[in-house]
């Protein structure tokens, strides 16, 4: 949500340059433009879009997933949503412990969140990734209180939390999907 409101203030309130176009919006004055044109966008929440690509780490079936999900995906596109706001992390610690943490799985996670995004890209569906759409969880892993998250920047939660920001941002800042 923070993330969100930072945008939307650099936007609004002039800290993207109205010249510049490396950014996925631009400005002119109050409207929002997107490759020179007034930003007009369909855009829905699926949150679990990312469960089915990872579905085999969770002991699930992996074809019969992908196969759900680009069905799903293209449910989207033929509705004319353009814009999926999804979960970047599993939701649950145990997932989180065994999709990104997990050493031996990280690398296919990583992967896998690549095939997301081509399979949305294929599709001409941008998505907005919540980076951290249950922070509980992080915290939980941690086996720290949520005081312990909020007001001690040293604590591992936060740690852990920033880690996983820093992986997601530093592997597609420049994606053209995102």
């Amino acid at each position: 949500m923070l993330i969100h409101l930072y945008l939307i203030s650099l936007l609004f309130y002039g800290a993207l340059s109205q010249e510049d176009n490396n950014y996925f919006l631009n400005r002119r004055g109050n409207q929002l433009l997107m490759n020179e044109k007034p930003f007009r966008s369909v855009g829905v929440n699926k949150h679990e879009l990312l469960d089915f690509y990872v579905a085999d780490l969770m002991g699930g079936n992996l074809d019969s997933s992908l196969s759900e999900a680009r069905n799903s995906l293209d449910m989207l596109q033929d509705l004319g949503v353009d814009t999926i706001r999804v979960r970047a992390s599993q939701f649950w610690p145990a997932q989180i412990e065994k999709t990104y943490l997990a050493e031996e799985n990280r690398k296919i996670f990583w992967q896998r969140f690549d095939i997301m995004l081509e399979d949305c890209s294929e599709r001409s569906i941008r998505i907005i990734p919540t980076i951290a759409w249950h922070i509980g969880a992080w915290v939980d892993l941690a086996h720290e209180s949520l005081e312990d998250f909020v007001r001690n920047p040293y604590s591992l939660s936060r740690k852990m939390l920033n880690d996983w920001i820093r992986d997601l941002v530093s592997r597609y800042k420049d994606s053209s999907i995102i």
